[in-house]
């Protein structure tokens, strides 16, 4: 029988179709999968992230601060006026502090030896843009990021 006989031209082109579909799926789902990996922030290596939060009246906005003597993690944080509590801990090497600057308000948590937590609470009453630094204690903030409050 010869192989290139109509009937099997037909079996072999039929599973050509089912392939590519399969394939398709497959690409669809890791491009998904890539796509929440982003939206998380998923990162290899440092994540330098931007935080956003919807909160509820009346509750502080609770925002978790990781610090480094060179990074400050998020690096971008969006918030709404009201009340806000940095969650700060200090996994660098040497005794830091985190500080918010800005024109309607500024606070600063006590210096920080490593491994250190603390909580710093801010309350936000205008919209506008501030500085998030990490500096060691008599220096200049080495890692820095922004705040901006938004209604």
């Amino acid at each position: 029988m010869d192989p290139y006989t109509p009937s099997t031209a037909l079996r072999v082109r039929a599973r050509r179709p089912r392939r590519r579909a399969q394939a398709a799926v497959w690409g669809a789902r890791l491009g998904v999968a890539a796509m929440l990996a982003v939206a998380v922030g998923l990162g290899v290596g440092e994540s330098r992230g931007l935080l956003r939060q919807l909160v509820t009246a009346g509750q502080p906005q609770v925002i978790p601060v990781i610090l480094t003597d060179t990074t400050l993690d998020p690096a971008v944080v969006v918030l709404r006026p009201g009340p806000a509590r940095f969650a700060v801990r200090n996994t660098g090497p040497t005794t830091l502090r985190f500080s918010v600057r800005g024109a309607h308000s500024a606070a600063q948590t006590p210096d920080l030896p490593p491994g250190a937590r603390a909580q710093l609470d801010v309350t936000f009453t205008r919209p506008g843009t501030y500085t998030l630094s990490a500096a060691r204690p008599g220096a200049e903030g080495r890692a820095t990021g922004t705040l901006t409050v938004r209604r």
